[in-house]
């Protein structure tokens, strides 16, 4: 089973709700310190991991190919460089779109 963009999206924003909840009980002194750090320490592992959920795994040379090629050239060569590579070398699977894998690998390599 997997979540759909618009259903992490609200898990997402459920957790930054949460996150100020936490805030103020924890300044009103209804949990201790230790309480509010364990929980709020939870809420931003749950939100990494939403955000990471069906991310594309690229190989990591390719990944390494591209950072080296960014350190040296310009992000619309990059960019040039990443849309030859997913239409020629890469097949899109689960519904995913040839403007998904750019943009993702787009981003895998300037995060």
């Amino acid at each position: 089973m997997e979540f759909t963009e618009y259903e992490k999206n609200i898990l997402l924003v459920s957790l930054d709700h949460m996150k100020e909840h936490l805030e103020a009980i924890e300044h009103e002194g209804v949990i201790t310190e230790d309480t509010y750090n364990l929980r709020t320490e939870a809420v931003k592992t749950a939100a990494t991991k939403i955000k990471e959920m069906n991310k594309i795994k690229w190989n990591q040379e390719t990944l390494q190919h591209f950072k080296f090629q960014s350190n040296y050239t310009g992000a619309e060569e990059v960019l040039k460089a990443v849309t030859s590579f997913v239409e020629c070398d890469c097949v899109p699977e689960d519904g995913e779109t040839e403007t998904e894998l750019i943009a993702d690998l787009m981003f895998q390599i300037y995060k």
